[in-house]
């Protein structure tokens, strides 16, 4: 298990022991209602990060399913906040707009595109790493942790139709209270615009000085953007 993996895990921990059990249920559910928000909140520092959501699956059918659950609950619980609360839906809660998100194409099965590179989100060296020429990245947009839900790793990501390796392991998380979360679109060389999702994981750092972030691209994610950032995956 790696380092940032431990890391993760140790904020879930952190958060059943700050709110209980049932407060980070209720904490998740609550986010889940706000899918699809982009009003930003303030940074969380990384000593008080937690983390509300993560799970394993032991077989790669089993965090499919779970995606799609997630998915319509995510649509429930802002139809029943609404009707419980006498909230009016917002614009944009409808179901069709929380997708599951996989980067384009065979990047998924690229190991190397997925790996921690730097502080800031960089999709022309992402694509350089795995051999795909790029020109510039014409969109680097941050999003909310509401808009990027949950996201999805695995020892190895499964072509169609694949049998599944006896110790595969896969497993999706909220993300980190105290991470970024942004996208990118960057154009190659031969004239495609690949977009790409990122997380910026916040370091442990001394007191008093700046923080440092460690980023890395997503392979499969739940989002639900806001209207206006729906084009970025597109």
């Amino acid at each position: 298990m790696s380092s940032l993996v431990v890391q993760l895990y140790g904020y879930n921990r952190q958060a059943i022991a700050t709110l209980g059990s049932d407060g980070v249920a209720n904490a998740w559910s609550q986010q889940l209602s706000f899918a699809g928000s982009h009003d930003m909140e303030g940074d969380v520092d990384e000593s008080s990060t937690i983390l509300l959501y993560i799970q394993d699956y032991p077989t790669y059918s089993a965090m499919e399913t779970d995606l799609s659950n997630l998915r319509q609950e995510t649509y429930g619980r802002r139809r029943t906040l609404s009707s419980v609360m006498g909230v009016r839906p917002a614009r944009h809660s409808v179901p069709h707009r929380t997708v599951v998100h996989t980067v384009p194409g065979d990047l998924l099965y690229n190991a190397s595109l997925f790996v921690v590179r730097g502080a800031v989100p960089d999709g022309v060296k992402a694509l350089g790493s795995v051999g795909v020429p790029a020109e510039a990245d014409l969109v680097t947009q941050r999003l909310t942790l509401e808009e990027v839900l949950l996201t999805c790793h695995a020892s190895a990501w499964l072509r169609p139709a694949a049998p599944q390796p006896k110790a595969w392991r896969g497993y999706c998380h909220s993300p980190p209270t105290s991470a970024t979360v942004w996208a990118t679109r960057t154009v190659t060389k031969d004239g495609r615009v690949i977009p790409l999702l990122w997380t910026c994981h916040k370091m442990k750092h001394a007191k008093g000085t700046l923080p440092k972030f460690a980023c890395h691209v997503l392979e499969k994610t739940l989002v639900s953007l806001s209207p206006e950032y729906e084009y970025l995956l597109q």
